[in-house]
């Protein structure tokens, strides 16, 4: 989107340029530095490398499979419960947990929530004035039955708004127009054993240009994609509260019934969030 910087740096007449990686794009890949060679700017590459993927896993992630780095974040108590048995979860981390995930929405294209979500919190799922994008907000409507009141479908950010639901209930549903006429976009994919089929829409944002989306989880949408395999990272914010086994589960059933069949994951890094007793850790899949 912008000219190469190859171009800038021969023009300024730098001596010498430190590349962290090549890019792998095979569009571009190594002719910005076979730019620099012929106009004499001596070249080093590989110096801090495995940093350098880090910051940009989202975008190597995409270019190899042309689908975006999927990233979950849950919310939970110390034993694993994300809300107490009435379905009261507000707040289970403190504000400044909330704070860094605002920092996080705007690292990532897309956030995605399911219905339940949508239904229960009425979220806006914006960054709530933190310098950066705006990410895209995608919700999971299978039955296409969520209120058109709702602050995705009407508040200043409703254009950006993307309703993944099923084609028959697009054919169907009364809302269509009213959302349509509100700018609210609709997709229809298919379904998996009553389910939304998570795979196609995440193949579908990938070849829009969507490289990155972070999944802000309900136990049930949890339990969909950590069974299909379609994370590459998990962010666990812990608070320092139990709610006990009468409380929800962070994750829904899975049906796992050896633990060598489990789903695993390695964990990345943990910290404390600065000003709190909460704990974010990240893990990372280990394929």
């Amino acid at each position: 989107k912008t000219p190469p910087c190859a171009d800038h740096l021969v023009e300024k007449r730098i001596g010498r340029c430190v590349v962290a990686m090549l890019d792998p794009n095979p569009n571009v890949s190594g002719k910005g530095i076979e730019r620099l060679l012929a106009n004499g700017v001596k070249v080093e590459v590989g110096l801090l490398e495995r940093e350098s993927r880090e910051l940009n896993r989202f975008y190597l992630k995409h270019l190899a499979n042309q689908r975006p780095y999927v990233t979950m974040k849950i919310a939970s108590s110390l034993d694993g419960r994300s809300a107490l048995a009435s379905g009261a979860s507000k707040w289970i981390t403190s504000a400044y947990s909330r704070h860094v995930v605002h920092e996080m929405r705007s690292q990532y294209d897309a956030i995605l929530i399911g219905s339940g979500t949508a239904l229960a919190d009425d979220p806006e799922l914006t960054t709530h004035g933190l310098p950066g994008k705006q990410p895209k907000r995608i919700v999971l409507d299978r039955k296409l039955a969520l209120p058109t009141t709702l602050k995705l479908f009407s508040d200043e950010h409703r254009e950006s708004t993307i309703v993944i639901t099923t084609p028959e209930a697009i054919q169907a549903s009364t809302s269509v127009t009213l959302l349509e006429s509100q700018s609210v976009r609709l997709i229809g994919i298919p379904e998996t054993n009553a389910a939304l089929d998570l795979s196609i829409l995440f193949r579908i944002l990938g070849e829009e240009g969507i490289a990155s989306v972070l999944v802000e989880a309900g136990s049930g949408l949890a339990a969909g994609l950590v069974s299909s395999r379609l994370i590459d990272e998990l962010v666990l914010f812990y608070s320092p509260m139990l709610l006990g086994g009468d409380a929800k589960p962070i994750v829904g059933n899975m049906g796992v019934q050896m633990l060598e069949h489990a789903p695993c994951f390695r964990l990345h890094s943990v910290e404390v969030v600065e000003g709190s007793d909460d704990i974010v850790a990240r893990y990372r899949n280990t394929v």
